[in-house]
């Protein structure tokens, strides 16, 4: 017989082997079907009904689990499968190694499962592995340790001669060594007093380590009483505080006080010169903001060089960009970078007033002119002549205003309501807009004239989601601010913080970035801002990777988290797991751990 026409029902006949055919679905767990007639130890380990489709989960889950990664053998992604490859499949097999199951009659059974591709099929063997396995293990496990134990004892009186060969001259180095690092250090004794000062804290603080000795430590910072307040007064468990910034002349430094473990009331101190960081860190910071603007990405550089471009000329610009993007911020940089600098810069939001009040606050009103009006009052147009007229949201402004204020770019004058007389005016005008104002003409609700009048230069600002590596760089800066403004110190934010603002998208942009670190600044316990610190709804699209596994609330979470991203997929596992940031196997293993709830 051919090797085409092998039947494997025959072939496997005899065996004493359970042999699946896996198929070529993208579920080759659904998808099982047996081969031949099943050995008779099977009925002993589950119901042989279980063997086939989503029962075996419930029967043998380690086996529904090592179906994942022989997924990945039989033909890569299981969606894909292996139809229409020239290429018969993968050469070998893959195994799951024995493991232990108690079968329906109530005994131990070690198994072992394989994955191999045949004649172009998948094909499952599980085997059953008898007493003697067990003992020839046992045997090579002791084997293995007693090995392992002379190995240790080998390599342990090796170290332990080295370590005696080497003692004396590591005594000799030591101190040379420790004098060229770039760390400073003191040994203190329960009154504070200087036992021991490295060459270069000594050098640092202005003192010879000689002359410190028996001195008192916080009197080395008289230059900085509060300081050597903290430094003199703190007794602290190793580990614990934070390090004291310190700045003598020049240089930044930064102490760090920790308890001595050879004696209970010993202090020893750590200097570390910062000085290179703060300045690396202020080159940076200025190579990143831009007046009032924060950013380094590609897409930011290109506003500023256009701000730059701008701002030398009076013509009117058009800021465009989503809510929370810094639109009034990009007006105060076109402001001061002009020659009107000097001049006024007035921000006016025209969303929310009403016809008449607009005009009145835009072109200003006579004593008289409508009921309210006491007195004689001048427009944000006459206010802002000399320097800037900054009109925010002008897309909500009424038709009948955006006529007058048409008139008023065109004449480079205004008439107060009230009057007839025009007055001359000297102002540039800035507008911005959240909306698409062409859209806006197309509906009728904008001037199309005034929407060519307004947007002769043109600012597109993007939205945070479009400049993600500048999401570090604003946090960090807003965390310096909050913390300033509520008087709470943090030093820092955590990696896995940072990590799940990268992932969010930000519909707020900077706004709410902002809105987001001052929440964590006031939610914070610890003396970083950490992941939990964070809004819900930052924390509501981590992924799995940024959750701990083990505690009962967050497996909770866990799971109402694969089970939205399974509703959300249709179903599709694959696409689930993309969903959660997580791989293919991470996601199946995942729902084993949960027992592959019917939910799921």
């Amino acid at each position: 017989m051919s090797r085409a026409g092998l039947d494997f029902a025959q072939l496997v006949r005899g065996l004493d082997l359970a042999v699946f055919d896996a198929g070529r679905g993208a579920e080759p767990l659904a998808a099982l079907s047996l081969l031949g007639e099943p050995p008779a130890w099977l009925d002993a380990v589950c119901p042989r009904e279980s063997w086939v489709g989503d029962g075996l989960d419930d029967a043998l889950p380690f086996l529904a689990n090592f179906l994942v990664d022989a997924a990945e053998f039989w033909g890569g992604d299981p969606v894909q499968g292996d139809a229409g490859r020239d290429d018969p499949g993968p050469r070998g097999r893959v195994s799951s190694g024995p493991w232990t199951e108690e079968g329906v009659d109530g005994e131990l059974h070690t198994l072992e499962a394989f994955a191999l591709v045949a004649q172009g099929r998948r094909i499952l063997c599980v085997e059953r592995l008898g007493e003697d396995h067990v003992e020839r293990q046992r045997v090579l496990q002791r084997a293995r340790e007693t090995d392992l134990d002379r190995g240790r004892l080998a390599r342990a009186e090796r170290q332990i001669a080295a370590m005696h060969a080497e003692l004396d001259a590591r005594h000799r180095d030591l101190t040379y060594v420790f004098e060229r690092l770039a760390l400073g250090s003191a040994v203190l004794d329960a009154e504070g007093r200087v036992g021991f000062l490295s060459q270069a804290a000594a050098g640092w603080l202005g003192v010879s380590a000689e002359e410190a000795l028996g001195q008192e430590w916080s009197a080395l910072f008289e230059a900085r009483t509060d300081v050597a307040a903290e430094l003199g007064a703190r007794r602290v468990q190793a580990g614990s505080g934070p390090r004291v910034a310190a700045r003598l002349g020049a240089r930044s430094l930064e102490v760090d006080v920790q308890a001595d473990p050879r004696s209970p009331d010993g202090r020893i101190v750590f200097v570390y010169d910062r000085t290179e960081v703060q300045e690396l860190r202020s080159a940076l910071a200025g190579q990143a903001r831009f007046e009032q603007l924060l950013g380094k990405s590609l897409a930011m550089r290109q506003v500023y060089e256009l701000i730059d471009d701008l701002a030398p000329y009076t013509t009117t610009v058009l800021i465009e960009g989503e809510t929370g993007t810094g639109k009034e911020l990009v007006a105060r940089a076109l402001h001061t970078r002009s020659p009107r600098k000097d001049g006024p810069f007035v921000a006016v939001n025209c969303a929310g007033f009403t016809e008449s009040l607009l005009s009145s606050q835009l072109f200003g009103h006579r004593r008289g002119s409508f009921t309210g009006a006491s007195a004689d009052h001048v427009g944000y147009f006459e206010a802002a002549s000399g320097g800037s007229l900054f009109l925010d949201e002008i897309g909500d402004i009424p038709l009948e205003v955006q006529t007058r204020i048409l008139r008023v770019l065109q004449e480079r004058e205004v008439t107060r309501v009230g009057e007839n007389e025009p007055r001359a005016i000297d102002v540039r005008v800035v507008c911005a807009t959240h909306k698409s104002l062409a859209e806006e003409v197309e509906a009728g609700r904008f001037r199309k004239d005034l929407l060519y009048r307004i947007r002769v230069g043109r600012v597109q600002l993007p939205a945070l989601l479009e400049r993600r590596e500048d999401i570090p760089l604003l946090a960090e800066a807003f965390l310096q601010q909050i913390t300033s403004e509520l008087g709470k110190p943090l030093r820092s934010i955590d990696a896995d913080a940072i990590g799940l603002m990268l992932d969010y998208a930000w519909p707020g942009n900077v706004r709410e970035l902002r809105s987001a670190i001052e929440f964590g600044v006031v939610r914070a316990k610890a003396d970083s801002l950490r992941a939990g610190d964070l809004p819900p709804e930052v924390l509501e699209l981590a992924p799995l990777a940024h959750m701990a596994s083990g505690d009962a609330d967050e497996a909770d979470e866990e799971r109402r988290k694969i089970l939205a991203a399974l509703r959300s997929a249709g179903g599709n596992r694959s696409a689930a797991a993309k969903l959660l940031g997580v791989s293919r196997a991470t996601f199946y293993r995942r729902l084993v751990r949960f027992g592959d709830d019917p939910e799921l």
